[in-house]
């Protein structure tokens, strides 16, 4: 959704608000986790990246793209957990 929406400011803005509203309403929606992680790291809020990118992995811990998201957080100074 948020690569949908385009690089424009208020649309990232507006795709991180709906990706909230979406693991609020879905609290085991692995891939929202992961968007809404790449969205912070992209605004350097890492801190919250790191936050989704475990739940990510917390809510999937079997996906498929569980190394690149371990890679990430390395980059990040977090340990993959």
């Amino acid at each position: 959704l948020v690569e949908r929406l385009g690089e424009v400011r208020e649309n990232l803005r507006r795709g991180r608000k709906m990706l909230e509203k979406c693991v609020k309403l879905t609290p085991n929606h692995a891939r929202a986790y992961r968007k809404l992680g790449d969205a912070y790291k992209d605004i350097n809020r890492f801190p919250d990246a790191v936050r989704n990118y475990r739940k990510h992995i917390e809510v999937n811990p079997t996906a498929m793209d569980r190394g690149d998201v371990c890679g990430i957080l390395k980059d990040l100074n977090a340990p993959c957990q």
